[in-house]
Parts: structure tokens; C-alpha cells; sequence
């Protein structure tokens, strides 16, 4: 069992942990998928649909076709554990998922 008082951590640490979860709404075509590939630093993009176009020569991007939500759930699984290290994941489109 962790003790309480280990947990006690100034705001920027715990930001810096935490990462920024953030949603971009925008019309198809508005640069959604491209923006995702602007991120500092390692990118997964999780795919529903096909629309990778716009970022197929990008280097610091790697993408994952899904279609089930159990997809979605191991990958988050796997990013939890570990296992999958990446600075930014982008779920890419949510309207697809739903």
C-alpha cells in the first residue's frame, strides 16, 4: 500500500505526469489528423477511418488501424502497462468510434 504523504507532488509534476487531454472538434477536410501529427514528440494515431493521407511521410508518427472498441481498450491497456511508449496518442475520428 503506497503512503498518502509520497503521493504529495507540486501542480507542475503532477502536469507533467498527467499529460493534457485535449478534443478537437472541427468539419471533415478542417486539418484534424494533421494537427494530431504536429505534436512534440512521439505520436501513435488510433484510425477509424481512412484518412492517414495527409500525414503518410510524417517521422515522428506511427498509426494503428482499429475497428472494434475491444481494440481501443487493449491498446489502452498496453499504453497503461508500458508496454506502448508514446508522447501523444490521437484518436482519430470519434465519430467513427461512436
Amino acid at each position: 500500500m503506497s503512503n498518502i504523504l509520497d503521493r504529495i507532488a507540486s501542480p507542475s509534476d503532477l502536469v507533467q505526469m498527467q499529460g493534457a487531454k485535449i478534443l478537437v472538434f472541427g468539419a471533415s477536410g478542417a486539418g484534424k489528423t494533421t494537427l494530431c501529427a504536429t505534436a512534440p514528440g512521439k505520436t501513435l494515431i488510433i484510425s477509424m477511418e481512412a484518412g492517414l493521407l495527409s500525414i503518410k511521410d510524417k517521422d515522428n508518427v506511427t498509426a494503428i488501424e482499429v475497428k472494434e472498441a475491444s481494440e481501443i481498450e487493449e491498446i489502452a491497456q498496453l499504453l497503461e502497462s508500458g508496454k506502448l511508449d508514446y508522447d501523444t496518442v490521437c484518436l482519430d475520428s470519434v465519430t467513427e468510434m461512436s
